[in-house]
């Protein structure tokens, strides 16, 4: 894992290799440039929660500049120093309920008692 200092050129020139690799940004503590061998480049977050090594893929660096992203990181991370879990609560938003269950929960709670 190189740290330097990430600049729109030096992303743009980044080449995939055989390995995933993630360069860190020397300008912005836990922000680090991830590139797979297939040649995605993303965006992630890296912090400390509670002792534990926690990480949040911020997004594509197609999608997200260089400057977005470590303004993102500056607010997430002084969320992370007041002791929110930035990690667990993106998940606990993927498990929000589906259309399905919704569905289920409106026939059992209010179809069938009034059929």
């Amino acid at each position: 894992m190189p740290t330097l200092t990430l600049t729109d050129r030096y992303i743009a020139s980044i080449k995939a290799g055989t390995a995933r690799v993630e360069y860190i940004d020397e300008k912005v503590p836990g922000l680090a440039l991830r590139v797979t061998p297939n040649g995605a480049k993303s965006w992630t977050v890296r912090y400390r929660h509670r002792g534990r090594l926690r990480r949040v893929t911020l997004g594509s660096v197609s999608v997200i500049s260089l400057a977005k992203a470590r303004e993102r990181v500056r607010d997430l991370l002084h969320d992370a120093s007041k002791g929110v879990d930035v990690a667990t609560e993106k998940q606990a938003g993927r498990r929000a309920q589906t259309i399905g269950e919704l569905a289920n929960l409106y026939i059992a709670k209010w179809a069938k008692p009034r059929k």
